[in-house]
């Protein structure tokens, strides 16, 4: 995934209109658990996209998804991730999920919830 997301920011960057925001990115591979405690200043948002749930219906995924699937997995640790991002991120943690899915298990329900016609962002507030 870290060689597929250099790739598009490389590509971005070769783009006169998409130049300012490539150079906006600082992609770093591993861990986003074990690295986000480890940043010398705390993210204001943290943004968790996981794996979607398998589908309950008969129709098919795209092909390209099956394959990211194959090769990232399930994001089993995501309720993980957003325990960390919650500690850490200074306003707020937003999670992307499919529109009828439940929310990542946490012990903390979302501040907000903004839905669109297959997916929805739950959105945690970190800011006091």
């Amino acid at each position: 995934m870290h060689a597929l997301l250099a790739d598009g920011i490389e590509r971005a960057s070769q783009d006169d209109v998409l130049l300012p925001l490539a150079e906006r990115i600082e992609l770093m591979a591993g861990d986003a658990a074990r690295a986000i405690p480890t940043l010398a200043e705390a993210p204001m948002v943290v943004l968790i996209d996981p794996m979607f749930p398998d589908r309950k219906s008969s129709a098919m995924v795209r092909k390209e998804m099956r394959l990211v699937r194959r090769v990232v997995g399930d994001d089993d640790d995501a309720p993980a991730l957003l325990d960390v991002a919650l500690c850490h991120a200074t306003d707020r943690v937003v999670v992307r999920r499919p529109r009828g899915a439940h929310p990542l298990p946490h012990d903390r329900s979302p501040d907000l919830t903004v839905g669109g016609r297959r997916t929805r962002f739950d959105v945690y507030l970190t800011r006091s």
